[in-house]
C-alpha cells in the first residue's frame, strides 16, 4: 500500500496511462491513495500526447486526490484553471477562466469542464473581434460549448469568421448549430 501526501511542481498532469508492457506480469495488489498538493508550473493537458485539445496551467495551490487500486481509479476534487489553451474548429481560443471538476462516472474517471477561452481575431470588415468559447458541464464524451462574441454577432457571422471552408455544404445551408460543428 502507497498512501499519503505528495505536492507537484513543473510536471505535466493527464488522466489516463499508457498500457502496460505485454512483458510485465504483476505478482501482487498495489493500492494508491494520494492526496496531491499542486504547486508551481504545473500543467493538464488531454489527450496525453503531442497534440493535446486541452492544455492547461492549473491555479497554484491546488489540491486533489486519488485512490488505485482493484476497483479502478478514483478522483475527487476542483483544478482551477489559470490559463492555457483549447483547440476547437482548427483554432486555438485562450483560456481566461474555468475549472476541472473530478468525478466518477458509470464507466470510471468522469471529468466536469467548464471553461472560457477568447481568440481574437478580425471580421469581414477588419475590426477586432473576441470569440468566447464558453464550455458549461461539459465532459470528455460531451462537449457542446457555445459561441459567443464581442462585439455581438450572429452564429453565421461567427462560423464564417472561424472559416467555414471546415464545414460540410449540408450543415452551412440549412444553418449552423454549435451542436452540429461541434460533431464535425
Amino acid at each position: 500500500n502507497i498512501s499519503g501526501e505528495v505536492g507537484v511542481s513543473d510536471t505535466t498532469l493527464s488522466l489516463g496511462m499508457n498500457p502496460v508492457p505485454s512483458w510485465y506480469k504483476p505478482t501482487g495488489e498495489t493500492n494508491i491513495s494520494l492526496d496531491v498538493d499542486i504547486n508551481e508550473n504545473v500543467q493538464f493537458v488531454l489527450p496525453l500526447g503531442p497534440n493535446p485539445i486541452l492544455r492547461t496551467n492549473i491555479a497554484d495551490d491546488s489540491h486533489i486526490n486519488f485512490e488505485m487500486g482493484s476497483n479502478g481509479l478514483k478522483a475527487g476534487g476542483e483544478i482551477p484553471l489559470r490559463s492555457g489553451e483549447i483547440f476547437y474548429i482548427q483554432k486555438y481560443f485562450y483560456i481566461t477562466e474555468g475549472n476541472i471538476k473530478l468525478r466518477q462516472g458509470a464507466t470510471g474517471l468522469d471529468p466536469v469542464i467548464n471553461l472560457r477561452a477568447r481568440l481574437r481575431d478580425f471580421d469581414q470588415n477588419g475590426e477586432k473581434i473576441d470569440i468566447y468559447l464558453v464550455l458549461r458541464e461539459a465532459t470528455l464524451n460531451n462537449i457542446s460549448p457555445t459561441l459567443e462574441s464581442s462585439p455581438s454577432k450572429d452564429m453565421n457571422e461567427l462560423m464564417s469568421i472561424l472559416g467555414n471552408s471546415i464545414l460540410p455544404t449540408s450543415t452551412t445551408q440549412s444553418g449552423s448549430s454549435v451542436e452540429a460543428v461541434a460533431s464535425l
